[in-house]
């Protein structure tokens, strides 16, 4: 074991400090996730062995170089300090509204097609209209 060695515990578990006659000397919760090694040989006694115990697994290194990451690297991938600009909220409300004028013209846009499909039949004039009419036929009512 090295200290560049990591500690895997899908939901937690706990680490066995062991001394030479076999006696556990103490169990150490583990959380869940990767944690170094490193954290626990700097707790274990002088001639006491660490063994995984239930639900961890020893990971060996797997390069020479030991990177220290921040703390709380392993829980998300998202930036918890990231809060949205005003243009962002903005840009947002004008995807809105561009989608909806988009929507209303397509609606317009079919409701137009399917008007050119009727067929309109000029009436003719009405006895009542005394005689006015319009220029394409169709009867004026007042």
């Amino acid at each position: 074991m090295r200290a560049s060695d990591q500690i895997c515990a899908a939901k937690g578990g706990e680490v066995l400090f062991v001394d030479p006659s076999g006696e556990v000397l103490a169990a150490l919760p583990v959380a869940a996730g990767l944690t170094p090694l490193a954290e626990f040989l700097r707790l274990l006694p002088d001639g006491c062995t660490l063994q995984p115990g239930k639900g961890v697994h020893l990971l060996p290194r797997r390069c020479s170089v030991n990177v220290v990451h921040g703390e709380g690297h392993l829980h998300s991938g998202a930036n918890p300090d990231f809060r949205p600009t005003s243009a962002s909220r903005l840009e947002r409300e004008m995807r809105v509204t561009l989608n909806r004028v988009k929507a209303q013209s397509s609606k317009l846009d079919a409701m137009m097609s399917a008007a050119s499909l009727v067929e309109r039949i000029p009436r003719a004039p009405s006895p009542d209209a005394a005689g006015k009419s319009s220029d394409d036929g169709e009867a004026v009512v007042e």
